[in-house]
């Protein structure tokens, strides 16, 4: 079953943005279930159509998903979309919600831990402020 593939624009990641408290938490709650019990590569670029939203809860959502896939998915596969991981961070430092900045910091730290030459690049890029 390729459970992967509801993580889209048009089914669970429409949802996150809904106005609807019960289905973004449903839809919240299955994504990260999807996120840990599978390793669907797709799925990352997915999250990384995400990572601009003008909706900040979705943003919040989305550091949360980058944070899961950096601690559950094989080191192989994330070296693959590094470029990926690198765009978030360097989005998700400059973001102006709180909830994100800090979880981007958290995701910083475990990039770093898997990835030590590309964190210095990424490091490099970010504001003296963040």
């Amino acid at each position: 079953m390729q459970a992967h593939r509801y993580i889209s624009n048009d089914c669970l990641l429409k949802l996150l943005g809904s106005g609807k408290k019960i289905m973004m938490e449903t839809a919240h709650e299955t994504i990260m279930e999807v996120l840990v019990c599978t390793v669907a590569p797709k799925v990352l670029v997915q999250l990384h159509g995400q990572i601009k939203s003008r909706n900040a809860i979705v943003r919040q959502k989305n550091a949360e998903y980058f944070d899961i896939v950096l601690s559950h998915y094989p080191i192989d596969i994330l070296d693959k979309y590094t470029d990926i991981f690198e765009a978030f961070l360097s989005a998700g430092v400059h973001d102006q919600t709180q909830e994100v900045r800090s979880m981007t910091r958290k995701c910083y730290k475990r990039f770093a831990q898997l990835f030590p030459n590309k964190a210095g690049n990424v490091f490099a890029g970010m504001e003296p402020q963040a």
